[in-house]
């Protein structure tokens, strides 16, 4: 995994394999699933620095998938613990928790 400050932002990218987590003040907010999923972020309000951090990291006209805070904490914690496979069903490409429902 690979971790990369943006600017001086109290604002770290988290990389593994293909996945993505933006983490705003040790909160996960937003971040991009491979496999057809895309870009997503929470529809929780933090706060204006946080919306920035957010707007930085979704610069191009991008709709992302509004998830619920609890999703990104738990990919953020797969991919802390090397377990991002266990969020995935073993049948393909369908996520646990995602809006409630399978993609």
């Amino acid at each position: 995994m690979r971790k990369e400050q943006i600017g001086s932002k109290q604002a770290w990218m988290y990389y593994h394999n293909d996945f993505e987590v933006l983490v705003s003040y040790d909160t996960p907010v937003a971040g991009f699933i491979p496999h057809g999923v895309g870009y997503v972020k929470t529809e929780e309000y933090y706060s204006k620095t946080t919306s920035r951090h957010i707007n930085y990291y979704l610069k191009y006209p991008i709709f992302p998938t509004k998830v619920k805070v609890k999703f990104l904490r738990e990919m953020f914690s797969a991919m802390l613990k090397d377990t991002l496979k266990e969020l995935i069903l073993p049948d393909g490409l369908r996520y646990k928790n995602l809006l409630g429902k399978e993609v």
